[in-house]
């Protein structure tokens, strides 16, 4: 009886031995202390991956700072945390990752699944309360005369982007405002102006987005704009989307609100719209990229007709976190809301920002 119960003891230690041995195998000995990304050139480093998106990596290294890496020349991934990988079919895996000879396993405890890595849409950092979904610049520009004109010009732009695995959040918010002071010595401001501009994409397939949300606050006493609202959706396609070239088409409905300077009260002139708006973004080399932003609405003849507004310009990188931006704003109303002294404004503004701006 003392035999069969020893036998029956070391059986049992067996079978515990050999779960133990499965556990341990079944996981991956990928997992490190930090992401690592090998380059198509065999080259090796650590830091943090951002995200996923247009085929391109964002990773922060701490040697080299915020990188963008394009996926044909990513040859290896390990991560070290787990993430939300969306394919281009819509269906999401969540696990940590590694990818090798273009094939992505996303490893989700005892379990993997195994994705060409060409059929990934984007990817992201698993939980959505996690800082690192968000990433964003702020841009400071001043420029002080003294002398026979003394005369301070200041302006501040921030922008925000928050990405999941299936939508992407963008907020960019600009502020001018200039100066002047007169000769006796009081400060008159000749510039003051602020533009809001809000979009929510949900991420269709690696062409197609839909915009459910777009919305755009605009204010500039100076063009007799006292505040001006702008809701509206849309779609939109990747026309071109290459290694160094982005471009992108997009259309939609839209509602305007505006309240002019001129009226001296709270009322309000409202107009239904079409909205089609063409973004470029070409990196000319690996550290200055062409931005073009070009926006037309049609709206009724009260509110001006057709509304234009063009952002283009460079951006030049000066280190790892910090840029040079020289971007030339251009807004144009064909029939500008006469003033209440019976003047019109001119059909254009133009600004031109020269900026520098520190990368999060």
């Amino acid at each position: 009886m003392m035999q069969k119960k020893h036998y029956f003891t070391r059986l049992v230690s067996l079978i515990l031995f050999a779960f133990s041995l499965k556990t341990f195998a079944a996981e991956p000995e990928i997992f490190v202390d930090r992401d690592w990304l090998k380059t198509s050139s065999g080259e090796w480093i650590n830091g943090e991956i951002i995200s996923f998106y247009d085929d391109k990596v964002e990773f922060d290294s701490d040697e080299f700072g915020l990188q963008t890496i394009d996926a044909e020349d990513i040859s290896e991934i390990r991560s070290e945390h787990a993430f939300s990988v969306r394919l281009n079919a819509g269906r999401i895996y969540t696990g940590r990752l590694e990818l090798s000879d273009n094939v992505l396993t996303i490893h989700q405890g005892l379990k993997s699944e195994r994705v060409y890595f060409s059929n990934v849409l984007t990817m992201v950092p698993f939980g959505e309360s996690r800082i690192n979904l968000w990433s964003g610049s702020i841009n400071l520009g001043a420029n002080f005369r003294r002398g026979n004109i003394k005369q301070n010009d200041t302006n501040m732009r921030l922008q925000l982007q928050r990405r999941s695995a299936i939508n992407r959040l963008k907020v960019d918010y600009l502020i001018n405002k200039s100066e002047l002071q007169n000769t006796s010595k009081e400060a008159q401001t000749t510039v003051d102006n602020q533009r809001l501009n809000i979009s929510l994409d949900w991420f269709f397939s690696n062409k197609v987005f839909i915009r459910p949300l777009e919305y755009e606050y605009f204010s500039d006493p100076f063009s007799n704009i006292d505040e001006r609202s702008t809701y509206g959706v849309g779609v939109g396609y990747h026309l071109v989307d290459s290694k160094t070239l982005d471009w992108n088409l997009s259309a939609g409905p839209s509602y305007q609100s505006t309240r002019f300077t001129s009226s001296n009260n709270e009322e309000r002139e409202t107009s239904g719209a079409l909205s089609l708006g063409m973004v470029v973004d070409w990196e000319v080399s690996s550290r200055v990229d062409f931005k073009f932003d070009y926006q037309i609405q049609f709206l009724k003849e009260q509110l001006g007709g057709k509304q234009q507004t063009l952002k283009t310009g460079f951006d030049v990188e000066l280190t790892n976190d910090f840029e040079l931006d020289l971007l030339l704003y251009v807004d144009r109303n064909d029939k500008p809301f006469t003033r209440s002294q019976g003047e019109a404004p001119e059909k254009n503004d133009f600004q031109f920002i020269v900026s520098v701006g520190y990368e999060f």
